[in-house]
């Protein structure tokens, strides 16, 4: 019989080890350690748009420019997207949070999604809209 006492199988003893060496690594955040197309696959179309978003303002354009679709990657470099941040840095002041993200199109899963995200500047703030395909980036853009 392959059962313990009170119905416990060994597919549960063998899944309790595994799953009790998983520990939590402290002290990095969770956008360092988890790629966003992870993040994708069980997040909204704002949460995608908003991690964008915070990776740029955080300076990390490589890790963003790997979250752009990759056909549309050939014409995006790090320092494109740099440049592009930067401007918007410049003209706005710096960045302060994300105020809020609001879907504007659900392309569905043919089409392209816009997302609206309302970023603080200490200047002034500025809708940026992040256009997805599927759950990849596929462009962004400040409204003027």
């Amino acid at each position: 019989m392959n059962q313990f006492p009170l119905g416990f199988s060994w597919g549960l003893l063998v899944l309790i080890p595994l799953v009790s060496y998983v520990q939590p690594v402290v002290g990095l955040e969770a956008s360092r350690l988890v790629p966003l197309s992870v993040v994708a696959q069980a997040t909204s179309p704002e949460a995608i748009a908003e991690s964008f978003i915070n990776q740029m303002a955080q300076q990390q354009f490589s890790a963003a420019v790997q979250e752009i679709v990759p056909p549309l990657q050939v014409g995006v470099t790090s320092q494109t997207l740099r440049q592009n941040w930067n401007d918007l840095v410049a003209e706005s002041g710096e960045f302060q949070q994300i105020g809020r993200s609001q879907l504007i199109s659900d392309g569905g899963a043919e089409g392209e999604t816009v997302v609206m995200v309302t970023v603080q500047f200490a200047e002034r703030n500025r809708d940026l809209f992040v256009i997805l395909k599927g759950n990849e980036v596929a462009s962004f853009s400040a409204a003027e």
